[in-house]
């Protein structure tokens, strides 16, 4: 019955068809009005997927040629459509997509590394990223929404700046916040756990910063341990991610050590501890550095798509 069911719903929801431009009047697209659907109704009504370009957003099935993202005002299922981006899979042709609009108003990004613009039409909401004639984006939003759009942007052409090096210029440093350290011991005693994992953490929150991995406030990066001590045998684990310039960064590291031991008996030692720390931190770096080594700067398509997202993203809320 409740595969029934399920089936049933799955048959009643239905692929996203959009809807002419020149049918569009700033207030309801492909049958969505916007402020008042909410992310439930595309939910019931929609085929959707995942891979939404923003947490307030959701993917419309559409077709093999087109993706369809959904931008909402919130999270939740209360969160109410305010616009539409629409992806193709072959860029359209300017002049046939706009054709029904007034003429097009072309404005360029503050930063760009490829010839790319933006055709928007303020008064209609909408708004399309364009190269060579052919729109790869477009926004469908309110009115208001794309003359904010517009206002982050340049009315006269911007140079075209050189991707790669731009690239190389990038901070390589990883930026970490929090360090954390877990200990775990048997067939050997310890004073006290608590009182020295809180020191191996403090020891490791000192020492672990060097040429590329460096604290820094304002992110989410971060820098594991787990110390496992069995018997005579001491096992460090440490691992990092975080950010640099170029994007996100993870890598890991591992050392050892033993104690010394006399008539069966293991005797527990700091400072043993604290060689396998400074071991798996100089592991650590190396597959650091190899991780910054192999990050590689985005196609100049991946750029220009990142920044117009992002630039759309901020003025469409």
């Amino acid at each position: 019955m409740i595969v029934h069911l399920l089936a049933l719903s799955l048959a009643q929801q239905a692929p996203f068809k959009p809807d002419p431009l020149a049918d569009f009047d700033g207030r309801r697209f492909g049958g969505v009005e916007f402020g008042v659907t909410t992310d439930a109704d595309l939910k019931k009504r929609f085929q959707t997927g995942k891979g939404a370009i923003r947490p307030e957003g959701v993917v419309l099935s559409a077709g093999p040629d087109l993706k369809v993202d959904a931008l909402l005002d919130g999270r939740g299922g209360q969160a109410k459509v305010i616009g539409f981006r629409l992806q193709y899979t072959s860029p359209q042709n300017e002049d046939r997509l706009f054709d029904t609009l007034a003429p097009g108003k072309i404005f360029f990004a503050e930063q760009r590394y490829s010839d790319w613009s933006v055709t928007a039409f303020p008064e209609r909401g909408v708004a399309g990223l364009t190269v060579g004639g052919r729109v790869e984006v477009l926004i469908v939003t309110t009115p208001d929404r794309v003359a904010n759009l517009v206002r982050s942007l340049e009315e006269s052409e911007t140079p075209i700046n050189d991707l790669h090096r731009e690239f190389e210029r990038k901070d390589r440093t990883v930026r970490i916040r929090t360090v954390s350290l877990s200990l775990t011991s048997k067939n050997i005693t310890l004073d006290s756990r608590n009182r020295e994992e809180d020191e191996l953490r403090r020891y490791l929150d000192r020492r672990y910063e060097s040429r590329y991995l460096r604290y820094g406030s304002g992110n989410d990066g971060t820098l594991s341990g787990t110390v496992r001590i069995d018997f005579d045998r001491v096992e460090v684990s440490l691992s990092v991610t975080g950010w640099n310039d170029a994007g996100q960064i993870s890598a890991s590291g591992s050392g050892d050590a033993r104690f010394r031991v006399n008539n069966d008996v293991a005797f527990y030692r700091r400072s043993s501890v604290e060689d396998a720390i400074r071991d798996a931190l100089d592991r650590l770096e190396e597959a650091v550095v190899d991780r910054i080594q192999s990050q590689k700067p985005p196609s100049e398509r991946e750029e220009r798509l990142a920044r117009f997202d992002d630039l759309a993203n901020r003025a469409i809320r």
